[in-house]
């Protein structure tokens, strides 16, 4: 696209050309395209009975009146946003339902035996399945002997055989015709009750108060905001800044989070974190409760609970992972294409969260394994464009007890004696590349911080929210000089900079989390006595490049423009 397309689509949008050209970057074209992509509604959502099988299992459901359906859920955030999504939705159209879920560590994913024998305790006579099931064919076809009819909603891929269910309601499947392929699973959930409220006249204002639920398992999930999840995302996000449950409510306060603009970043890294922590360390039944709250002071409780499981989430997270850092560098494994590696202390559902911090210091495919019991090892993995972890892993499936996943992730439970050949046997049909394994910064536009104003920054927020598939835009300048620089916050975890660009333009900047190693990183370049001097606010040497995203800090009723940086180099 030339300079003058930019020009006209930005004259015809009153929009920035910047912005224009972010939107381009991310494959938003043509006229039709920027519109849909700024301007889509709840109107613009593909219908539910586009989905293979939803007539069969709507029909089905509304058909239990008088008996208790099943819902087995999952213990992530996806799991049980669906499962709540879904109790809501059956409740509300008269059916009784009762939400089960697997124990993480000492029963794994998925519906089980044990769930079955409970519902048919609890005199359940469907089980109703979310965010799994999929994979689940010897335990549907036990439910089917038991008398239970079994609709699976899911979004997981296909492996080899569909289970033998009543309905099925995966997009997944090769001849669902649904346009749209990346729902997470409390998406499917809500096209499920969409369908169901469509059969009883219930207002789509109704189905609206779900969207907040969605958006929350969205996000948490890492589902690409394209399409649907972008629409669903937004109109999530904008409900959920004035949810009416009480137990979200107040797991905003417990977070600090009270009063300020929600966006996708808190829900990832803040919101969602503590459900999945639920499912972690305790029993999912917490979050819940939470979600279920009658009253401000019980969800005050909940929502410390919760929080506090997070908090202790995090603790024995950073330990595992400065442990793993010590096992691959000690022992000179990071030179494989694929990491693959035992950490016997390691808490089991914390495997998958050190696998991506793994991935993301080495950039290779990580795949961590805890101990269980008899000889049985668990593993979760996090892979890296270019490698299908899914795929890859199938190749090695008859090592495998029990196997899962998707492109950039996979869970494995196989048995120690075949850690080292599966290993091997990864690393050599790996087909990655050195150039592969190099870390590509993908900027986005090179603009100088003289051309930012307040106005583009306000201007960049039609392009959230901002998430898988939708990155934050990455900017970046060359050649700043480091004029001061100070360590701020707990533990002088954030540095604040003030950075001089090659024209002349002073800037502030903030750096979170990277502290020793910017500083390690100008002793390396530039000598430690040139970080005195930074520190100092001396004249100096320095000559550094940045990739940065422009904010407006608002402190005591002042604004101020600012950078965030992203990356540097030399």
């Amino acid at each position: 696209m030339v300079k003058e397309d930019f020009k006209s689509l930005a004259e015809h949008f009153h929009l920035d050309p910047v912005t224009i050209r972010l939107m381009v970057n991310r494959g938003v074209r043509s006229e039709e395209e920027i519109e849909r992509f700024l301007y889509a509604t709840l109107e613009d959502l593909y219908s539910p009975w586009l989905l293979k099988d939803m007539e069969i299992a709507s029909e089905m459901i509304m058909k239990e009146a008088g008996g208790k359906i099943a819902v087995s859920s999952d213990f992530d955030c996806d799991g049980i946003f669906a499962a709540y999504i879904l109790k809501k939705g059956l409740e509300r159209i008269g059916l009784t339902c009762e939400i089960f879920t697997p124990e993480r560590v000492s029963e794994g994913y998925g519906l089980n035996r044990r769930i079955i024998e409970e519902a048919i305790e609890k005199d359940c006579t469907m089980v109703l399945t979310c965010d799994n099931g999929i994979a689940a064919a010897d335990e549907i076809a036990y439910a089917k002997e038991q008398g239970l009819k079994v609709i699976v909603t899911d979004h997981h891929d296909i492996q080899g055989c569909l289970p033998p269910a009543d309905a099925i309601i995966d997009h997944k499947q090769e001849d669902c015709p649904y346009p749209f392929q990346e729902l997470c699973g409390a998406g499917i959930a809500y096209k499920l009750v969409q369908a169901l409220y469509e059969k009883q006249n219930i207002l789509s204002s109704e189905l609206e108060q779900l969207l907040e639920f969605v958006a929350l398992a969205t996000v948490a999930d890492v589902m690409k905001l394209q399409g649907e999840n972008r629409i669903l995302v937004r109109e999530g996000i904008l409900r959920l800044q004035n949810t009416e449950n009480l137990g979200i409510r107040a797991l905003i306060e417990a977070q600090g989070l009270k009063g300020k603009k929600l966006r996708a970043y808190h829900i990832g890294y803040i919101l969602g974190p503590c459900f999945n922590a639920s499912g972690r360390l305790s029993n999912v039944q917490i979050a819940f409760e939470l979600l279920d709250a009658a009253d401000e002071k019980e969800a005050a409780v909940k929502a410390e609970q919760l929080k506090a499981l997070n908090d202790e989430r995090k603790r024995l997270t950073e330990e595992s992972i400065q442990t793993a850092f010590r096992l691959l560098d000690d022992n000179d494994m990071t030179e494989k294409s694929v990491l693959v590696y035992l950490l016997p202390d390691c808490h089991e559902s914390l495997a998958g969260i050190i696998a991506g911090q793994v991935k993301e210091r080495y950039y290779r495919p990580s795949i961590i394994f805890v101990r269980k019991e008899d000889g049985v090892i668990k593993g979760s993995g996090r892979s890296i464009p270019g490698f299908n972890m899914f795929e890859k892993c199938c190749e090695c499936s008859d090592l495998f007890i029990r196997f899962g996943g998707h492109p950039m992730a996979a869970g494995i439970t196989m048995r120690e004696e075949h850690l080292q050949v599966f290993e091997q046997r990864l690393n050599e049909c790996s087909g990655l590349t050195e150039n592969d394994l190099c870390r590509i910064i993908e900027i986005d536009i090179p603009m100088p911080v003289r051309y930012i104003t307040e106005t583009l920054i306000g201007e960049l927020e039609v392009l959230e929210p901002f998430g898988n598939g939708n990155t934050k835009p990455v900017f970046a300048e060359a050649h700043f000089q480091i004029a001061g620089m100070v360590k701020r916050g707990y533990g002088s975890t954030v540095l604040a900079l003030m950075l001089k660009s090659q024209e002349g333009t002073m800037m502030d900047a903030v750096l979170f989390g990277q502290t020793e190693q910017f500083e390690n990183f100008l002793i390396h370049e530039f000598g430690e006595e040139t970080l005195r001097k930074v520190y100092a606010g001396i004249p100096n040497e320095t000559d550094v490049n940045f990739t940065y995203y422009p904010i407006v800090d608002e402190y005591n009723g002042f604004r101020k423009i600012k950078i965030q940086i992203g990356n540097y180099g030399r």
